[in-house]
């Protein structure tokens, strides 16, 4: 059986942004428990003896690079599907995520986590924008990115300090502040498969087939 090398190196990227997200989405849990439903929440609080902010530097030390390789491998095998604005995206992804990393690991400024927030957001709504067009995608996973640039927002804004929603109980605060992850998680879960499992190898890029023995 011949197997090209796209047909084995895609499903190792896309597995990659599937294990990203489901890092992320087991840290965060985490990080919202120990900080509570509130905002601006107690400091004191923790879950598995780690507080929430420990949580969250973890999180990002472990999730990013595994991320950051999936974007490598969307950049290999969808380069001309993703056209210029689905390119320029995947580069803000790429710096922010590597940014994010640095600050967790004691390396830069929480000022530069904070841009890198930034530039992830933007980065998403034209990395959406590319992947959209991605032939062979299922549509879920094309419009992910999109989705998680309106939602994660809509849910930082609803749990801003001051907000009616955060006076409807500990559930909805919990609720929201999950969200944000899930959402986050959700999409690089749904990229992961796009890239793994959703088609068929693009046609612009080809690799030289290996053999594989039956």
């Amino acid at each position: 059986m011949k197997l090209s090398q796209a047909q084995i190196g895609r499903p190792l990227y896309g597995g990659a942004a599937i294990l990203g997200g489901l890092v992320w989405l087991v840290f965060w849990t985490f990080h919202t428990v120990a900080h509570g439903p509130r905002n601006p929440a107690p400091t004191e609080g923790t879950f598995l003896g780690y507080t929430a902010l420990e949580h969250a530097e973890r999180m990002m030390l472990i999730a990013p690079p595994l991320l950051a390789v999936a974007l490598i491998g969307l950049l290999r095998y969808e380069w001309h599907g993703l056209r210029v604005l689905g390119r320029t995206g995947l580069g803000c992804t790429l710096a922010a995520l590597a940014a994010m990393g640095l600050v967790s690991a004691g390396l830069g400024p929480w000022t530069l986590y904070a841009l890198s927030v930034v530039g992830l957001c933007l980065g998403l709504v034209l990395l959406g924008v590319g992947t959209r067009r991605l032939i062979g995608w299922p549509s879920w996973s094309r419009l992910a990115p999109l989705i998680a640039s309106i939602a994660i927002p809509l849910l930082v804004a609803a749990r801003w300090p001051g907000s009616p929603l955060l006076r409807a109980g500990d559930v909805v605060g919990y609720a929201l502040l999950e969200g944000i992850g899930v959402a986050f998680a959700l999409c690089w879960i749904a990229l992961g498969y796009g890239l793994g499992w959703g088609g068929p190898p693009s046609a612009s890029i080809r690799r030289q087939r290996v053999t594989v023995p039956n």
